[in-house]
């Protein structure tokens, strides 16, 4: 039986060519007893060819689900993907695309660094068959080719003894060789795409250095695009060139890691930034964002970081805020701040941001770099 591609009503026109995933109005739900859950709600982001991605947020903001969907990881129920959702990558539409051909696609043009290797490398298998296993799916070569395959991707994400290594299983290893064999395997087609959801949460500092390098080598070896799911906005400062904010599901604001980072216009994304320990904070009281991430079963009314937000009013109690322009070449955020009335408050907002962060300035004035400590 042939399988034949579900062609969507209502589909946009596609991406320009030099955009390689599109995502527009994303929503992915799960239905479970108590209800639906929203757990990515209408999220709009565009990756350029071989640029980098940064997406961040506290947990529970729907960074991972977002990645799980992009690879369709979560079409089958309880997962649900609503209506009117469009997932473009390398001209094609995803979601209108039959299992078969997206089996094709995961892991050979597109491919995912999970969050922990050793839960999602198979501990029944060395390694190198699980690589090779990959590369025989996808580049159709026979098993010594495929071995060889994956002693050289060992090799290339800087694994010593790779041959010796490939025959070992996923407890003989440590956390940083777990990682590395999880890059190795989602490089070993050549992908145009990586995800990288979280690779450096469960490594000490010193080895998620390691690690980053790594990424950004191989990213400049193969010309790859690159989409970084963290919450470590050092991580961020380092690797991206665009960052996306998300906040109980939805965007909160994007721009890029330069306008967000240093002039952030989201009280979300001040709150985040502001809470970073630096140098001059040692010894202090640092800050943080008081309560916490709403539960997907209770979302606020109108803003959703409307009842943790230190400059909300009655507007952000009644009307959902939209994505307003917040500045040059597309930068947006996802509060009423931006409306044009609420100017006196907005710049007030951005006053006492700025006051926040002089603790986190050097002597000669200059902004501290993002992540030190």
């Amino acid at each position: 039986m042939t399988e034949t591609s579900t062609v969507r009503a209502g589909l946009g026109a596609p991406p320009p060519e030099d955009t390689i995933l599109d995502v527009r109005n994303l929503r992915t739900y799960f239905k479970v007893m108590d209800g639906t859950v929203p757990a990515v709600d209408g999220i709009n982001f565009s990756l350029g060819r071989g640029q980098t991605l940064g997406i961040v947020g506290e947990s529970g903001s729907g960074k991972s689900v977002t990645a799980m969907t992009i690879m369709r990881l979560l079409d089958i129920p309880p997962a649900e993907i609503g209506e009117g959702s469009e997932i473009w990558f390398d001209g094609r539409e995803v979601l209108s695309l039959p299992d078969g051909e997206m089996r094709r696609i995961r892991g050979n043009e597109m491919a995912m660094i999970f969050q922990e290797p050793l839960t999602s490398l198979n501990p029944v298998f060395t390694v190198g068959d699980q690589i090779g296993e990959q590369v025989k799916l996808h580049m159709k070569v026979k098993d010594r080719e495929a071995r060889d395959h994956a002693v050289e991707m060992l090799r290339l994400v800087g694994i010593p003894s790779p041959e010796r290594r490939a025959k070992q299983y996923p407890h003989e290893l440590s956390g940083g060789m777990r990682q590395r064999v999880m890059i190795a395997m989602a490089l070993s087609c050549e992908p145009k795409l990586l995800i990288a959801d979280e690779p450096t949460t469960a490594l000490d500092v010193t080895v998620q250095a390691q690690i980053l390098e790594l990424l950004r080598a191989i990213q400049q070896r193969t010309g790859a695009a690159l989409m970084l799911i963290t919450h470590d906005l050092g991580v961020v400062a380092e690797m991206v060139d665009n960052v996306v904010v998300m906040y109980a599901g939805q965007v909160v604001e994007q721009g890029t890691v330069e306008e967000v980072l240093i002039e952030p216009r989201m009280p979300y994304t001040m709150g985040l930034i502001e809470s970073i320990p630096t140098v001059e904070k040692r010894g202090g009281k640092l800050s943080a964002i008081h309560g916490v991430v709403p539960s997907p079963f209770h979302l606020p009314p109108a803003c959703r970081f409307e009842p943790r937000c230190p400059y909300r009013w009655e507007t952000c109690r009644q009307v959902p805020p939209e994505l307003y322009p917040a500045g040059p070449s597309g930068r947006t955020a996802r509060c009423h701040l931006h409306l044009a009335e609420a100017a006196p408050r907005r710049e007030a907002a951005i006053a006492q941001h700025d006051q926040n962060m002089q603790v986190g300035r050097r002597l000669d004035g200059t902004p501290d770099r993002i992540g030190d400590a």
